[in-house]
């Protein structure tokens, strides 16, 4: 957020919910970038974080495996 990382985690990923990041008690924008497991970026995308709405993500893809 502006510019400065608020919050970092490893996820596995796995079918269905996952949960990324906790939510405050205050709205804000916030950039969310996913890497592979070589720390490179593979998508980003900005999004509103609604302290009275849960926010929900959905993430699909074309293929099972992709190449490095």
């Amino acid at each position: 957020m502006r510019g400065k990382i608020y919050y970092s985690t490893v996820i596995n990923a796995k079918k269905g919910n996952n949960k990324l990041f906790p939510t405050s008690n205050s709205d804000w924008l916030t950039q969310i970038t996913l890497f592979d497991s070589k720390g490179i970026a593979r998508a980003e995308r900005l999004a509103f974080v609604n302290k009275d709405r849960q926010l929900n993500i959905s993430v699909s893809t074309t293929k099972k495996i992709f190449a490095a």
